[in-house]
């Protein structure tokens, strides 16, 4: 696991490319992490028929709605600003190594990406390089955000 740098350090020039890259990488799993960690309310979830009888289960035991949702914990304010750093960073990629990129914090496999893509793990593997290294230099002042 890379070990990132803490939040009032400055980026070290001395670091390999790699390092550098393996770094962000980390950063942004923890921004998918802190995405998926985030809870949703009715706004965020598509319409669906609400009904009053409780759901149950194959086993037949009745599930009251109180029970169903499961418990993560959220993710603490400094983790949501970093998350919203890091996003907006991302969000300056074009579309299609940002596709590549959000994929990948989110975990997505490169065999799946291969597939929704069209393109080989290879070249995909190119793009996310890329723009990783492109999020590298458009970090503000050169800072590695880290818990």
């Amino acid at each position: 696991m890379a070990k990132a740098l803490p939040m009032n350090q400055k980026y070290n020039p001395q670091l390999s490319e790699r390092e550098l890259v393996k770094t962000i990488r980390e950063e942004l799993r923890q921004m998918g992490k802190v995405l998926a960690a985030l809870p949703l309310n009715s706004r965020d979830r598509p319409g669906r028929a609400r009904s009053a009888w409780p759901e149950f289960h194959q086993e037949n035991i009745m599930v009251s709605a109180q029970y169903r949702r499961r418990s993560v914990a959220k993710p603490s304010p400094q983790a949501i600003s970093r998350a919203d750093m890091w996003l907006q960073l991302v969000m300056r990629l074009p579309v299609d190594a940002r596709r590549i990129v959000m994929a990948r914090a989110s975990g997505i496999s490169w065999r799946r990406l291969e597939e929704i893509d069209g393109r080989s793990h290879t070249t995909l593997r190119k793009v996310e390089y890329t723009a990783l290294l492109d999020l590298a230099k458009r970090a503000p002042d050169g800072k590695m955000l880290s818990a």
